[in-house]
């Protein structure tokens, strides 16, 4: 797979349609992080959870586990899955609770690229409770350089006939490269299936 950048031909209107997008992002994503700081430190004071947990580390350092202690780690586990899960402390739970504050951005980032930053803030949490992480942090809005998005048939789509990219009613001009043979690949490149990212 090759990736091919096109420069933007953006006008300051698009510049501050753009700047609005990226505080929404930096909001969205502090607001989740927000809500998992507060999930986690309930979680740390969950007797029940921190029980199954200790029994769960004591037999994880056995360096050999018979087989009913196998089924009883599997147990435990479970049992913290279905902890967290009440809580809402997972991939599904953040995105059901971002799915309401994404409302309110719905002119500037499509559901789907609020569900992608809830997975973002998830891969941090999970190494907080899985890893050896500490803690998550807050972002700046300087820290975001990029909205993702979960597929390439939601939010920025490419046009090749008007050469152009169009993201919730905000259409920009993409700038067509040089002559030469930059020029030729792009043509060849165009030819083929896209993957807008």
């Amino acid at each position: 797979m090759h990736t091919i950048r096109f420069r933007l031909e953006t006008t300051s209107y698009d510049g501050q349609v753009m700047e609005k997008r990226f505080h929404a992002l930096s909001h969205v994503h502090n607001v989740m992080v927000k809500r998992a700081k507060k999930l986690l430190k309930k979680l740390r004071f969950h007797a029940e959870y921190q029980e199954l947990k200790k029994q769960y580390t004591a037999l994880g350092r056995k360096p050999e586990l018979s087989p009913s202690e196998k089924r009883q780690k599997k147990q435990l586990s479970s049992a913290m899955k279905e902890i967290r899960s009440r809580l809402g402390l997972s991939e599904q739970g953040f995105q059901a609770y971002l799915k309401v504050c994404g409302r309110q951005f719905s002119k500037c980032l499509s559901s789907q690229q609020v569900q992608k930053e809830a997975s973002r803030v998830w891969a941090g949490v999970r190494i907080v409770l899985f890893g050896d992480g500490k803690d998550i942090h807050f972002k700046k809005h300087m820290d975001f350089d990029s909205i993702s998005g979960k597929t390439n048939t939601n939010g920025v789509k490419f046009d090749k006939a008007a050469f152009s990219i169009s993201w919730l009613g905000l259409t920009i001009k993409c700038r067509p490269p040089g002559k030469g043979a930059d020029a030729a690949y792009v043509a060849e490149s165009l030819n083929h299936k896209i993957a807008v990212h």
